[in-house]
């Protein structure tokens, strides 16, 4: 039997998904409300020093590279999921409906309530959702379920 413990990237590991992507919320919902309006998310800008520097503030990631082009890759890499789930829209400096659908969701404790129907959790079924509307595949869950 084949085990998975991420889905993608690192930062997508099953253990802390659920951190992860609250963690790096919040990080945005902070990054996106000081940030000047002239600021742009694209690569090696200041934007993008900043959330790596939260990034690293928080112990979110230990970047072992100090160097202005490669330290902003991390924070590209390391956001591009939340971007990829609709939960934030880095360009344009906001935090999505959907994302904060699941920070609600999160301090709701919704993983502790269940879908009588279907049988699973708040909180999975919101992932259930989201990843039928995966920017980056529509066929995300199609993939998945066959893995399974």
């Amino acid at each position: 039997m084949m085990t998975c413990d991420y889905f993608g990237n690192t930062s997508l590991r099953v253990k802390n998904l659920l951190y992860n992507f609250e963690s790096q919320l919040l990080l945005f919902e902070e990054l996106f409300h000081n940030a000047d309006e002239a600021e742009l998310w694209a690569n090696d800008s200041n934007l993008q020093l900043q959330y790596l520097e939260l990034l690293e503030q928080h112990n979110l990631l230990e970047s072992k590279n100090k160097t202005t082009h490669l330290g902003t890759k991390d924070a590209r890499v390391k956001s591009a999921p939340l971007e990829d789930y609709n939960l934030i829209k880095r360009k344009d400096k906001i935090i999505t409906t959907q994302g904060y659908e699941l920070l609600s969701l999160i301090k709701n404790q919704s993983y502790k309530i269940d879908n009588e129907f279907l049988q699973i959790d708040l909180i999975s079924l919101f992932f259930l959702k989201v990843t039928l509307n995966f920017s980056k595949s529509p066929f995300l869950l199609q993939k998945y379920l066959e893995v399974f």
